[in-house]
């Protein structure tokens, strides 16, 4: 790995300082295979070979007893590949000077639809699911799912769900779903403002609790209280036993983190700022300050404003 440097005229003269770049932070990435494209499991294939001339005339798909092929739903954590072998006495047409295979999946026209925030009814078999971005347009009531990763992470079985109501939530107060803590009856869950998706006797594991929700309330800071300007120290760790840091929060991939800074100017030349910014976890992280420290995206926008 080579650092960069740049190199440049010392006050306009002839003098020539080399200076180097260094590090601040740096991510690596390990994985087992050079190429991660996978087959999709929970279908069938069927495999063809297309004879072709010097003028790129070809022939149809030609097709033997022996070339199909299954991915069962079980190998959906696998890397799904085929491997083709032409037999020895398969004798290519005269005209043909080159071939190449053809691939047809059994199904097509599908979509993928993430969901990351859930909420059990408490009395019910229901479970809401909130529906983000694209997500939204590709649902629809009585739509059959196929659920190919719940809680607990992929499953190794053929699962389907169906959408039973598309039903949107303003957020706030009065949510049309209360949902509750399973390890504490007594606490509520927040329920983030979105379109949700209502399902029923689902057969996979759909589960959160209070700590999969962090919301930590802070009463308003004014600038009575601290001279001209007001302050505020917001804590980006575990508070949940009074008075005592218990650690860093864990934030796994698909957690959707979403920060809220409200200001307002009263009397003479009022203002009033709203910012509001989501973050999606493409990777782990432990600490919630990498998010600030990585993209200082909040002060860029108050500063311009």
């Amino acid at each position: 790995m080579q650092i960069l440097s740049a190199q440049y005229l010392e006050n306009g003269g002839t003098n020539t300082p080399v200076e180097y770049y260094k590090f601040i932070t740096a991510s690596v990435t390990l994985q087992r295979v050079a190429n991660t494209s996978s087959l999709h499991s929970n279908r069938g294939y069927e495999i063809g070979m297309i004879y072709m001339d010097n003028f790129n005339r070809a022939s149809t798909a030609l097709v033997s007893n022996l070339n199909t092929v299954n991915f069962p739903c079980s190998s959906s954590v696998s890397k799904n590949t085929i491997n083709i072998s032409i037999p020895p006495n398969q004798i290519a047409p005269a005209w043909a000077t080159r071939y190449k295979f053809c691939i047809k999946a059994d199904k097509e026209n599908y979509e993928v639809i993430y969901s990351s925030i859930y909420f059990e009814g408490p009395s019910t078999n229901n479970v809401f699911f909130l529906l983000e971005g694209d997500n939204i347009k590709k649902v629809n009531e009585g739509d059959v799912l196929i659920v190919k990763r719940d809680s607990t992470g992929p499953l190794n079985v053929c699962t389907t769900a169906t959408v039973l109501e598309l039903k949107a939530q303003i957020g706030g107060d009065n949510p049309f779903i209360d949902p509750k803590d399973p390890d504490d009856p007594s606490v509520s869950l927040p329920v983030p403002g979105g379109v949700y998706m209502k399902m029923n006797n689902i057969s996979f594991g759909a589960t959160m609790t209070s700590a999969n929700i962090i919301d930590v309330k802070k009463d308003p800071a004014i600038s009575i209280e601290n001279h001209r300007f007001p302050f505020m120290s917001y804590p980006l760790f575990d508070t949940s036993v009074q008075g005592v840091a218990n650690g860093n929060y864990t934030l796994p991939v698909g957690s959707r983190v979403v920060f809220n800074i409200e200001q307002n100017r009263d009397g003479r030349g009022p203002n009033h700022q709203l910012n509001q910014e989501t973050v999606l976890l493409l990777k782990n992280l432990y600490v919630v300050k990498h998010i600030l420290t990585g993209k200082n995206f909040l002060m860029e926008k108050m500063l311009k404003e």
